[in-house]
């Protein structure tokens, strides 16, 4: 009867020290979800800089003042962010338009889908129609061949990308990703 008793009581110590092991390996993998999840968001706040910009396009943007900042991306980090900043006269066009990165409007008809055609994109719809600017584009999908170039946008598995607009009219600077 003795050893039946120790075999029941060090049975009990078992399930315990595995149920305990097991809620620590639970507890690590909620953690290290957690340092993904706040270094995804750090990224994506980070390619939707004013820095990240002006890295990227070659033309310092530094000087705007934020205006409008929105982030619309879900927990795993799909979905779209606007940032707008505002520039005093004449700062920051005559580099767009020597700049190989950045364009003139019109956009590219895939640039124009992208923004036009995002339904229930809140940021996007913010985007008003701009006439006169400059635009720069930026693919961060993977595999990428050449991220300057949106003419394969539409040909991945998702969308990660950034349209930079600027209104020379209104001298705002639309920083808006898409990612999904």
């Amino acid at each position: 009867m003795k050893h039946k008793h120790k075999f029941v009581l060090s049975l009990a110590v078992v399930i315990k020290i595995i149920l305990l092991v097991f809620a620590l390996v639970i507890v690590y993998e909620l953690v290290d979800f957690c340092r993904f999840c706040i270094k995804a968001s750090a990224e994506n706040k980070y390619e939707n800089s004013i820095e990240w910009v002006t890295e990227k396009s070659g033309v310092d943007l530094c000087s705007g003042e934020l205006v409008f900042d929105k982030d619309a991306h879900g927990f795993h980090g799909d979905g779209s962010s606007l940032s707008i900043y505002q520039y005093s006269e004449g700062t920051i066009e005559e580099y767009m338009e020597e700049s190989h990165t950045w364009k003139r409007l019109p956009y590219t008809d895939n640039i124009d889908n992208l923004l036009k055609n995002s339904i229930d994109d809140n940021c996007a719809e913010c985007i008003p129609n701009i006439m006169e600017g400059y635009y720069f584009f930026y693919d961060r999908h993977e595999g990428c061949l050449n991220p300057y170039d949106d003419s394969d946008l539409w040909e991945g598995y998702s969308l990660d990308c950034t349209v930079t607009i600027y209104d020379t009219t209104t001298k705002k600077l639309y920083v808006y990703t898409k990612d999904t």
